[in-house]
């Protein structure tokens, strides 16, 4: 049997070890295993941090090999700014923010914001994919809106909590935790019947469970 040493991990000058070690399939002084590497190159890839993968085995006793992960680092923000018009909104501009890699521990950071002479809306999102480097992905989004329906105003404010966790190299799952509060006021006599009877505050919690089997072997070009 040839057997791994080391693996060594090179060009990340951004993104720290541990966040490409995690996702390699092949450890140190296991078996060297053809299937293994091409899974570790897959998930690399579908990390969306990398122009380009390498996974290099080298020799370096009889029956060891190293492993040379080669990586080049690509640009993992986006930006966008845009603006719009929609019979409920009229004109609106939206600003979005993301990063895919935030402090180079791959954590996922967004914020997306909308103005319009009708709507205002503002969305925040925070995804740890690999809680401890473990298999737990931990996601928070809070959210606040105020729309104009004419004949009354709305305010909604609210977030999810979403834990989720792979079970196997393709399955994984998870529960989100829901929670919103409501807010009618304003309401004109033109306003409908079942509105009027709602101004004031309220609120709702529920949560969605979901699972899931993803074999992709590349998530942008399957």
């Amino acid at each position: 049997l040839i057997r791994v040493r080391e693996i060594h991990i090179s060009g990340n000058d951004k993104t720290r070890d541990n966040v490409i070690r995690r996702e390699m399939r092949v450890e140190e002084q296991e078996a060297i295993n053809s299937v293994a590497i091409k899974r570790s190159f897959q998930r690399l890839n579908n990390l969306q941090f990398f122009q380009t993968v390498e996974i290099l085995p080298k020799r370096v006793e009889e029956d060891k090999v190293d492993l040379e992960v080669k990586v080049k680092e690509k640009a993992t923000g986006t930006f966008s700014i845009g603006g719009g018009f929609s019979t409920l909104d009229q004109l609106n501009a939206i600003i979005n923010v993301s990063e895919g890699n935030l402090f180079g521990m791959g954590y996922m950071g967004r914020i997306r914001g909308q103005v319009g002479v009708r709507r205002t809306l503002g969305i925040a999102t925070f995804r740890n994919p690999r809680v401890f480097d473990g298999p737990t992905l931990f996601q928070v989004d809070a959210f606040s809106t105020q729309t104009n329906f004419l004949t009354y105003w709305e305010e909604r404010a609210g977030g999810t909590l979403k834990v989720g966790r792979a079970f196997s190299e393709y399955m994984r799952g998870g529960i989100t935790l829901i929670g919103e509060a409501i807010r009618i006021k304003d309401a004109s006599s033109d306003a409908p019947t079942f509105i009027t009877d709602q101004v004031g505050r309220q609120s709702t919690t529920g949560f969605r469970a979901s699972f899931f089997r993803d074999t992709r072997d590349n998530f942008q070009n399957p």
